[in-house]
């Protein structure tokens, strides 16, 4: 964690809301019959690809050259936003009390 400490930490911090959008986004989807949108799911492949493409191998161990950083960097920073805004519409999808709801079959959110 000697290099680039900065960009270690964003990929790390990624990693951590990636998996909150994914799990959020799941409960949902399976929670209301409505589909929720595509670009939210989109959202989640670019995100990935974002957080893998990071840490394939040069962006982690520090090897790879000042502007591929910059341009891990700006994916992942923009991959972050998705996430952010995947929580937020999925978490308003399960706190609104919508006629949607599946018959009582929706997911448990713990807070």
């Amino acid at each position: 964690f000697t290099s680039r400490p900065f960009y270690k930490r964003l990929d790390r911090t990624l990693q951590h809301y990636l998996r909150s959008a994914e799990l959020l986004f799941t409960f949902a989807k399976k929670r209301f019959s409505v589909e929720l949108s595509d670009k939210l799911f989109s959202g989640l492949v670019t995100a990935r690809r974002a957080l893998s493409i990071f840490q394939h191998h040069d962006g982690v161990t520090g090897t790879a050259k000042d502007p591929v950083v910059l341009d891990y960097g700006n994916k992942m920073q923009d991959a972050l936003v998705k996430c952010w805004k995947i929580i937020e519409s999925a978490t308003e999808a399960l706190l609104s009390s919508g006629e949607s709801d599946k018959e009582g079959e929706g997911a448990a959110l713990v807070v």
